[in-house]
């Protein structure tokens, strides 16, 4: 991703930490994300572990 934390969640992206990233590393990150969220309820809690 390009930003942290995600501007979908509740956080918004204020503060986020934002660098420049592959465009398609970044549009892969946003599908990742978007099809693992797309099922839970809004409000839901959700964990991301960032790695190298």
């Amino acid at each position: 991703m390009d930003e942290y934390p995600s501007a979908s969640l509740s956080e918004g992206g204020a503060g986020a930490i934002i660098r420049a990233i592959d465009p398609s590393d970044n549009r892969g990150a946003g599908a990742f994300l978007g099809n693992k969220c797309r099922k839970l309820a809004p409000g839901s809690k959700v964990k991301i572990n960032v790695k190298k």
